[in-house]
Order: C-alpha cells, then structure tokens, then sequence
C-alpha cells in the first residue's frame, strides 16, 4: 500500500460498512492518461485592436500623390513576427528596398515603413496616423493618406486585409462561369452548426475541432501516476473530467519531455505549475499543462483524460507530414498563408493498410 494511503480521505467512503467514516478510498485510478493535441500553433493572434487576427495579412497602397505613384496598387506580404509583436514585410518599390511593420497600440492600428534593417538605406519612410478597424472579421483596416519620404515624395492611401487582393488576369475567359452555368440541384441551404468540441479519434491518434492546432494535429499522451518519491499519493481520481488527489503524496509523470517529428522537444510537462515529482494534498486537483519550448513550432492543448494507461497508438507516426525541402532539410512553407505544407506519407499509409488486411485475413482463419 502506497504510504500516502491514510484516511481519512475528503472524498472517501465507508466501505462494506457504510458507516460515513470516509476510511476507504474512493474508486480511483493507478494510472491516468491526459492526452493533448499537439501540432503547429494556429494563424491567429490576439490583441487590444481586434480579438484575432491571422498571422499573414496583406496591405495594399493606392491614391499616391506627387512622385509617389510608383507604390498604387503594390501589396505586401506581413507575417506575424513575436519578437516585435508586430506583422512585418518587406518590398522592392520606387527603386529601393524597404520595409513595414503593422502595430498594434492603445487599440488601435499604425503603419510604419523604412529601410530594410539592418544595414538597409533608402527605403520608403513613413508613419501613418492611428486607425480603428472597420471591421475584424474579416480584418480591414482603412489608413487614409499619410506623407511619405526618402524613396519618393508624397502621401499614399493604405488598407490592411487578410485577404490578398484581387488581381485581373490579362487573358479573360469566354467559358461559361459558376454564376451563369445551367446546374441542376437542390436550393442553397444553410450550413449546419457544428460541435466545437474537440473530437478524437478511435485509436486516439488524431483530434480535430476546437484547438490550437492546425490541422492535421497529432496526439500525444501523458501518463500519471502516484511515485517519485519515498511518500506517493493513494491514488488518483477522476471525477467529472478532473484529477484529484486521494491522499496526500507525491504524483508524477511517465516522461517529462514530449518530442514530436520536425520540432524535436516540443515542451515539458508540469504538474500544478511546476516539473514533476510534485506534493499534493489529499483531494487536491491535478492540472497537467505541457509548456512548449518554442510556441511559434508546436503547441498543445489538452482534450481527454481517462482512467487507463496510454494507448500505444497515440505515439504512432502520423499519416500526414510537413513538407522538407531536400536542399535545407526545413520545412516548407506556403508562400500565401505563411504555414507548414501538409502532405500525406504515402509509405505510412501503405504500411497500415497492409497491416489492416493481414489482421482481417488472421480474424478470418480463426472463424
């Protein structure tokens, strides 16, 4: 028996004597399993100026005055960068190359544009005035004219979607478009709504829904138990999807660091805050949180806990992987929205299939 099993316990029972005494532990778990979704952070930051905006946003000049004509109608590419809290991009215009940066302060927007640094001279220099979203989602920001200086001399007109703009194609289609092409079918009907709790699947390898994760997600499992020292806890409970201590002891985690492909160490596990062993308190709740090293790589997010060790499958490799680029061995990104590109492992997919159908095939000879 665990030296932390000492009644009287807060939740505990009287046992086959029903006698109140609270002397006998509540049912309770050994071994408890917290799965998290893990992947790459999502595209959506917060803030005073808007409750969440993507981590690319496009900002597109127009109305130049005096020789400044040489920015309408150039859109930037900013992407989210942390350090500065701050969405950046650089350009090539009007014979220089700079860059600009989206802040938000004080709730509200400003643009502000220079060299590229840092050795970088000439760039288009400006700042414009304070501006209020028009609106959110979607984001569009609307800066009216502002002085610019150094790579010409002028005002422009600027406006911040998340959307690129739209651009004509030189060549226009004769073919019949979606608008005016004869379809029968049903009539437009409204989407339905959705759980937005997360789901996972069966074999507990996958989630999906209401995370932090881009999809496809990958789950990963972390494993506690009472130990780590001379004095663990009873047991552990589980009640109404939250771990309590039974007992007072010491409570602890299988592994300390999750790894996963493509980022390596992705973060450490705390118990209550802090890296296990920890010391609870009979009936204390247990909060496991995995802290990432780098949240601009990977992040997670817990959705299940159950009373069963961890199910192997959830440290599976998954069927989806970022792309690498052979040349640098780095992930590839998408030049438009700034993430990860997903392709499907074809080997791994093969591999489970085959082995999907020998099972059958054994299940079937034994019938």
């Amino acid at each position: 028996m665990n030296t932390g099993c000492q009644p009287p316990y807060c939740h505990g029972t009287g046992g086959w004597c029903g006698c109140n005494c609270n002397c006998c532990p509540p049912p309770c778990c050994p071994i408890i399993a917290v799965y998290f979704e893990c992947g790459t952070a999502c595209a959506i930051i917060t803030n005073t100026c808007c409750p969440s905006v993507p981590n690319v946003v496009f900002v597109t000049f127009s109305g130049a005055t005096g020789d400044c004509t040489c920015l309408n109608g150039l859109s930037v590419t900013l992407t989210y960068v942390l350090a500065s809290l701050s969405w950046v991009g650089t350009y090539t215009a009007c014979g220089a190359d700079s860059q600009i940066a989206l802040l938000c302060g004080g709730g509200s927007w400003t643009l502000a544009g220079g060299s590229v640094p840092p050795f970088g001279t000439g760039g288009c220099a400006f700042t414009s005035g304070p501006a209020i979203a028009d609106s959110c989602t979607p984001l569009l920001i609307s800066f009216p004219a502002f002085g610019v200086a150094t790579c010409c001399t002028g005002t422009i007109i600027a406006t911040v979607t998340d959307t690129p703009p739209m651009t004509l194609n030189a060549h226009v289609s004769t073919k019949p478009t979606w608008d005016n092409l004869p379809i029968q079918g049903l009539p437009p009907s409204e989407i339905p709504e959705f759980n937005p709790n997360p789901i996972l699947s069966e074999d507990k390898r996958f989630s999906f829904g209401n995370s932090p994760c881009s999809v496809p997600c990958e789950t990963k499992c972390v494993e506690l138990s009472c130990g780590g020292f001379e004095m663990p806890c009873c047991c552990l409970e589980l009640l109404d999807g939250k771990i309590y201590s039974v007992g007072n002891g010491y409570v602890t985690a299988a592994e300390t660091i999750v790894l996963q492909e493509d980022c390596g160490s992705i973060g450490t596990v705390l118990i209550n805050g802090q890296p296990p062993p920890v010391f609870v308190q009979d009936c204390e709740e247990i909060i496991v949180t995995i802290v990432p090293d780098d949240p601009t790589c990977c992040e997670c997010k817990q959705v299940d806990v159950q009373c069963a060790p961890c199910n192997l499958m959830a440290s599976k490799k998954p069927l989806w992987k970022r792309k690498v680029d052979p040349r640098t061995g780095k992930t590839k990104l998408n030049p438009n929205t700034g993430k990860p590109i997903i392709v499907l492992d074809r080997f791994e997919l093969k591999k489970r299939v085959l082995a999907r159908i020998n099972q059958l095939k054994q299940r079937r000879n034994k019938h």
